[in-house]
Formats: C-alpha cells, sequence, structure tokens
C-alpha cells in the first residue's frame, strides 16, 4: 500500500510538472501582450509606487484630455493546479487589455494588477497579492497612486473604472477611495468575492476587502454590470447577489450577454457595449 501512494504522489508531481511545461514563459506572455498592443500604437509604462511596481499600457500619442477610461486586469494566473499557485500571476490571456485595446473612442488606458508584466523574482513579489490578499488594501493603495500617476500624465480631472473579472472587485474598492470617478463598469467581474469563493467551494480570501462592505459609499456611483449567460467561473447570480444589496433606486444595472462565458469573446462585443456605458 506504502508503494502504492507513493507511486500515486509522484504520478501527481510528474503530472504537475508536465503542466507547467506546456504554460507560456513569464517572457512569452510579456512579448505576447506586448506585441497586442504595439499593433494598436500601444506602449508599457513602468510605474513605481511604495509597495509595487505596476505595468502599464495606453497609447504612444498623449494628449490632454478631462475623462479617462481605465482598464483593471483580471486575476490572472494565480493557479496552476487546485492546490498550487502559480509562480507568477501575468494573465495567459490578457482580457483587460483586450477590452482596453477594443474602446472605440476616448482616452484608453490599461493597468495591470500587482505582480503581472513584473518579473516578481526580481521585485520580490509575494503570492500572497495574487492569493488571499489580492483585494487587499495595500493593493488597493498601490493601484489608487498609479492612477494618480496616470491621470496627470494625461492631465485628466475625472476617470471611469472598467474592471475584468478580479478587476471588477478592485475598481469597486478603489472608487471608494476616489472622489473623480464618473462610472464604473465591470465585465465578468468578481463583485462579491465572498459568495465566489463559497460557489466554487474555495477558501476564503480572509486577508482581502469585499465590495459588499462599502454599498453606502457605492450607492452614489453609476455602475453598470456585464454578466456571461454561460460564465461558469463568476456567474450572473453574483452580480444580482451585489445588486441586491443595494437601495433599488440607487441600484446598479446588470445586462447578462447570451451566449458568453467568462473569457471569450468580450473584447469582440466590446465596441457595442461601451456604448451602453458612455450613454449610462
Amino acid at each position: 500500500m506504502q508503494h502504492v501512494s507513493a507511486l500515486l504522489r509522484l504520478l501527481c508531481v510528474s503530472s504537475l510538472l508536465v503542466a507547467c511545461t506546456n504554460i507560456p514563459s513569464f517572457n512569452t506572455r510579456v512579448e505576447s501582450a506586448n506585441a497586442l498592443a504595439g499593433t494598436h500604437g500601444w506602449v508599457p509604462t513602468v510605474l513605481e509606487t511604495k509597495t509595487f511596481t505596476l505595468a502599464s499600457f495606453s497609447s504612444s500619442v498623449k494628449q490632454p484630455t478631462e475623462v479617462i477610461t481605465i482598464y483593471l486586469e483580471g486575476d490572472g494566473m494565480a493557479w496552476i493546479g487546485p492546490d498550487t499557485p502559480s509562480f507568477d500571476p501575468t494573465p495567459l490571456n490578457a482580457v483587460g487589455l483586450k477590452l482596453a485595446l477594443a474602446q472605440p473612442e476616448g482616452t484608453a488606458i490599461y493597468l495591470a494588477r500587482p505582480c503581472q508584466f513584473i518579473n516578481t523574482e526580481i521585485n520580490r513579489c509575494d503570492n500572497r497579492y495574487w492569493l488571499n490578499q489580492r483585494f487587499s488594501l495595500p493593493v488597493i493603495n498601490a493601484m489608487n497612486n498609479a492612477i494618480d500617476q496616470i491621470k496627470k500624465m494625461h492631465g485628466a480631472t475625472h476617470i471611469q473604472l472598467v474592471g475584468y473579472s478580479g478587476g471588477g472587485a478592485l475598481a469597486m474598492l478603489l472608487a471608494v477611495k476616489r472622489n473623480d470617478v464618473k462610472k464604473i463598469a465591470t465585465v465578468a467581474g468578481n463583485v462579491d468575492p465572498d459568495a465566489w469563493t463559497k460557489l466554487h467551494g474555495y477558501s476564503a480570501l480572509e486577508e482581502s476587502l469585499n465590495p459588499i462592505e462599502y454599498i453606502k459609499e457605492l450607492a452614489g456611483l453609476k455602475i453598470i454590470l456585464f454578466a456571461g449567460e454561460k460564465d461558469r467561473n463568476i456567474p450572473p447570480e453574483i452580480s444580482r447577489h451585489f445588486i441586491s444589496y443595494f437601495p433599488g433606486e440607487k441600484a446598479p444595472i446588470l445586462h447578462v450577454i447570451p451566449d458568453l462565458d467568462h473569457s471569450c469573446c468580450w473584447d469582440k462585443l466590446w465596441p457595442s457595449l461601451w456604448k451602453q456605458f458612455a450613454a449610462y
């Protein structure tokens, strides 16, 4: 029996190693994002904050504008297995970046999450910031500082936030601490991390904040939620649960998009969804 158990453990480790070899390297993921951004004339920018170095993409031509729209990435590759954190959270499929590039008008800027598109070994980025502290105060403070820098670069006075997946929670939490947010949109957004972890049987994100705790502050903002009808990761019920906490007249608007799942193909529909957001 001991030999069987040892063999099973060896097989599990071997399977994990095989899976890891099939994951594009950090450099490959960064090069892919750079190439995608470059086709639209966008360039990367590194933003330094007290706690994190953050990656951003925007047009190489920066013109002063009153309102900018900042896109926040999802959780990225936080895990490589059910119980195995990844060594780097840089997304395999940067949906947030694709959404930003698909914006049909106005000024769009992409802001990655802490430790994404940044060499985690050189920058000593601890994995807790893409695991249980992914929505923690240090993360929020750093991203707010980065947004201040972005605003200054563009001469903007107000911002709009678009958060994909876990970026949806961050959009809400960032807005709570700011007085310059005109609107918020979430795309397949995890707007209630507690409900999400319960749905999937995951461990609670005990050292993260939850937008549900700030309904009073959020009730004064224009918020529109886009959810995929076939999204099994963050189904529309998560958004409906979030909305149920708001007073009726101040509740966010929910649009459930037929046939879309969590990651495909939001960027293709974004130009038309953007018009709904812009008109809101």
